[in-house]
C-alpha cells in the first residue's frame, strides 16, 4: 500500500496474519492535514515515523520510531511559544515495549521519558521522566491576561507496578519560583518547593 495526501506519504508492505512481517513508513506528515476537520487549526511542523514488526498482533516484536520537528501553532496566544521537537523509539518484545523519548521546547525546556511500558493491561510498567522546564516559556499565554511566572521546575520521577496499581517515586522541585498578577497587584517571589512521590501519595517536603 502506498498512499499520498498533500506532501505526506504512507507506505506499508508485508504480512499481518497469521504472523506479523510488516514494514511501514510515514513521511512529511503535517498538521495542515487536520484543517479539513479542524478549520481553525493553524499549525506547522513535520512528522516522520517508521515501523518494523514481527511476531503476532497479540505479541508484536520489532521497532517503532517517531521523529517530529518544527512543531508550533500559528494562531492564538501560544503562537509565540518556541518550536517543539520530539523523538521517540519503542522496542517491542512481545509483552512489553522499551521506551526512549525526548521532548524539547526551545533551548530551555527538555523532558525525557524512558523505561518499560506494557503491551497488555496486566503487564508491568517501569517508566521514568526526567528534565527541566523554564516557566518563562508560559509568557506568551499568560501575558495577555496580565500574569507572569518565573522559575524552573526540575523533574526526576517514575512509576512502577501495574496500570491498575501504579507506584510512584521520585521528586519534582520548583527553584526560585515567582508569580505576578498585574491586575491584582500581587507579586510572590523566591518560591522554592519540593514534592516527593511515595507509592500512592505525594508528599510536600517543603
Amino acid at each position: 500500500l502506498r498512499l499520498g495526501i498533500q506532501e505526506a506519504v504512507l507506505a506499508v508492505s508485508g504480512r499481518i496474519a497469521p504472523t506479523l512481517d510488516l514494514t511501514a513508513d510515514l513521511r512529511n506528515l503535517s498538521p495542515a492535514l487536520a484543517t479539513a476537520f479542524v478549520p481553525d487549526l493553524k499549525a506547522e511542523g513535520k512528522l516522520r515515523a517508521d515501523a518494523r514488526l514481527a511476531g503476532t498482533l497479540a505479541r508484536p516484536t520489532g521497532t517503532v520510531r517517531v521523529d517530529a520537528t518544527g512543531l508550533r501553532t500559528r494562531s492564538g496566544p501560544a503562537r509565540s511559544l518556541p518550536t517543539a521537537s520530539l523523538t521517540a523509539t519503542a522496542n517491542l518484545t512481545g509483552e512489553t515495549a522499551r521506551i526512549d523519548s525526548r521532548l524539547t521546547l526551545g533551548s530551555e525546556t527538555n523532558l525525557t521519558l524512558t523505561g518499560q511500558a506494557p503491551l497488555a493491561p496486566s503487564g508491568r510498567v517501569d517508566l521514568r521522566a526526567q528534565g527541566s522546564v523554564d516557566l518563562a516559556i508560559a509568557d506568551p499565554i499568560l501575558t495577555a491576561s496580565g500574569r507572569r511566572v518565573r522559575g524552573r521546575v526540575q523533574m526526576n520521577a517514575g512509576v512502577a507496578g501495574t496500570l491498575s496499581s501504579p507506584r510512584l517515586s521520585g521528586t519534582v522541585q520548583l527553584v526560585r519560583g515567582e508569580a505576578q498578577d498585574y491586575t491584582l497587584g500581587a507579586h510572590l517571589r523566591d518560591i522554592d518547593a519540593l514534592l516527593q512521590f511515595e507509592g500512592d501519595s505525594v508528599r510536600i517536603a517543603h
